[in-house]
């Protein structure tokens, strides 16, 4: 939701977000209440004001809660471009360094989720687009928001 560091609690969030050909007003789902960038978060909270929201994910069901991600632990998640796809647990003390660009510069990250593709379901675990995701484990409890991945979507990282 925070793209570049010129953002400020009340801003407009629009669905999909501006930067993946969303528009304001149409797109419009609330307005930021805080984010952070850097150390182990990449996150950001909005409110739902402009349109309904539903407490589940599409082709997952219902979030029942949450749970620490293990290694070799089954998830998965529902993106925006590509859909339901699979993966398993392959680090939990994963650090990246992202290149934000937009006058952020490169963030280093530490102990993130580290996700690789389980290839039988799906060809990639995630890509652009897919950001914010929320990363389930087979018992549909949350552990993790989907954040950055590799560029040929086989490998991704989550908070």
């Amino acid at each position: 939701m925070c793209v570049d560091d010129g953002w400020s609690v009340g801003d407009q969030m629009a669905q999909p977000s501006l930067v993946d050909g969303g528009a304001c007003p149409g797109g419009v789902v609330g307005e930021l209440q805080r984010a952070s960038l850097g150390g182990q978060v990449d996150g950001a909270v909005a409110s739902h004001t402009a349109r309904g929201f539903q407490c589940s994910i599409l082709d997952i069901g219902n979030v029942l809660g949450t749970a620490t991600a293990t290694m070799g632990m089954a998830v998965r998640k529902r993106g925006r471009t590509t859909g339901l796809t699979y993966g398993n647990v392959e680090s939990v003390d994963l650090t990246v360094s992202i290149n934000y660009c937009n006058g952020l510069g490169t963030v280093t990250l530490t102990n993130q989720i580290g996700i690789e593709v389980d290839e039988s379901p799906s060809p990639k675990f995630g890509e652009g687009g897919d950001l914010g995701s929320v990363v389930v484990n087979r018992s549909n409890r949350d552990v993790g928001l989907y954040f950055a991945g590799s560029g040929d979507g086989k490998h991704g990282a989550a908070n």
